[in-house]
C-alpha cells in the first residue's frame, strides 16, 4: 500500500490542477434576440428596442448600441433609435462583453415613408395590354380565381396571350397569391400552349412588400408535377433595385419600383430554365415594363414588354 500512496497522490494533484483550470474558463455571454415593434420606421421616427442577452456564468453584462444612421438613446438592455430624415436601410450592431469575452448581432432597419396604392392589383378582369420589340400586343388578364386544393389559399389565374401569328392559341397561365405582404406564385404553364403545369414548393415570394430599394430576398425551391412527381429542384433571387418615374406607352408613372428576378431550374444537374428578369411596378396599375432574357436548352431569348394599355377592376 504505501508504494501506491505517492501514485495516488501525484494522479490526485493532476485532477486537482486539471479542475482548477476548468474553473477558470469563462462562457461568453450570448445575444438570444433584438426585438423591434415594426421593421420600418418613417423618417424622422423613434422606435424603442429592447434586446434579450444571457451570460451562463450570471457575470455582469455591458451593452453597446451602434448604428449607421440617425442616434441611440439610451443604454443597456432597452434603448430608443432616432431615425435619419434620409430614406435608406441601415444597419444596428449590439455587442455584448461579460468584461472577457463578446457576443455581437446585427439586424436591419429601415426608414421609409409608405408609398400609396396598390403595386400588384389583383382581381379577376384586370387586364394590362403590353407592346414587344416586334409591335405584337401581349395581354395579361386574370380569368379566374381557384382554391388550391388541400389549403384555403386563392390563387389567381393569370392568362397570358399574344397577336403574334405564331403564338395564336398558344396561352400561358400563371397562378398567383395576393398576401399582405407578399404576392406568391403557386405554379405556372411549362411552356406557350402546354398542358402541364408545374408547381412550385414552396411557393414563389415574386414580392414582398411594402417594395422598398435595397430590399433583397431568396427561395429554394422544389418543382412537382399536379399527379406529386417531383422534375427538378432551384433557386429564385430578388432585389428591390430602384425607385424611378417610368413613361411608356400608357402614360407616365411615379415612384415606380424596379425588381430583378435570377430564377434557375436544374434537374439532375442540368439547367432547364435560367431566367434574368427585370420589371418595373406602379402603384394602382402593377407592371408597367418588363426586360427579360431566358435561357432554355441552350437558346436565349430576350424579350421587352413595355405597357400600352390597362384596365383595373375595383376589388
Amino acid at each position: 500500500m504505501r508504494s501506491i500512496l505517492p501514485i495516488l497522490s501525484g494522479f490526485i494533484l493532476v485532477v486537482l490542477i486539471w479542475g482548477c483550470g476548468e474553473s477558470g474558463e469563462n462562457l461568453p455571454p450570448q445575444i438570444f434576440s433584438i426585438d423591434l415593434p415594426s421593421r420600418i420606421v418613417p423618417p424622422g421616427g423613434e422606435m424603442t428596442i429592447t434586446a434579450k442577452a444571457g451570460d451562463a456564468d450570471n457575470d455582469q453584462l455591458q451593452f453597446t448600441w451602434s448604428v449607421t444612421g440617425g442616434n441611440i438613446e439610451g443604454s443597456g438592455e432597452t434603448v430608443r433609435w432616432k431615425a435619419p430624415n434620409r430614406e435608406g436601410i441601415y444597419e444596428l450592431t449590439l455587442q455584448v462583453s461579460d468584461g472577457r469575452d463578446t457576443d455581437t448581432k446585427s439586424i436591419k432597419l429601415v426608414v421609409w415613408k409608405e408609398r400609396p396604392g396598390d403595386y400588384y392589383p389583383l382581381a379577376i378582369g384586370n387586364t394590362w395590354i403590353y407592346l414587344d420589340e416586334n409591335g405584337n400586343k401581349i395581354t395579361f388578364k386574370i380569368v379566374d380565381k381557384i382554391k388550391i386544393e388541400g389549403t384555403d389559399e386563392e390563387s389567381f389565374v393569370m392568362e397570358k396571350s399574344s397577336s403574334d401569328p405564331n403564338l395564336q392559341g398558344l396561352n400561358t397561365y400563371s397562378y398567383l397569391g395576393k398576401h399582405p405582404d407578399v404576392i406568391y406564385q403557386h405554379a405556372a404553364n411549362v411552356a406557350p400552349g402546354s398542358p402541364d403545369t408545374i408547381i412550385f414548393v414552396p411557393w414563389l415570394p415574386l414580392y414582398k412588400l411594402p417594395l422598398i430599394p435595397g430590399n433583397s430576398w431568396s427561395a429554394e425551391f422544389k418543382v412537382k408535377l399536379p399527379e406529386g412527381y417531383y422534375i427538378g429542384e432551384g433557386k429564385a433571387e430578388y432585389e428591390v433595385v430602384d425607385e424611378s418615374t417610368l413613361t411608356v406607352p400608357a402614360g407616365i408613372f411615379d415612384h415606380v419600383m424596379q425588381v430583378k428576378e435570377s430564377f434557375s431550374w436544374t434537374l439532375m444537374g442540368q439547367i432547364l430554365d435560367e431566367t434574368i428578369s427585370r420589371k418595373w411596378l406602379a402603384p394602382d396599375v402593377g407592371i408597367i415594363k418588363v426586360v427579360e432574357e431566358q435561357t432554355r436548352g441552350g437558346e436565349m431569348i430576350m424579350n421587352t414588354l413595355r405597357l400600352l394599355s390597362y384596365e383595373i377592376v375595383s376589388p
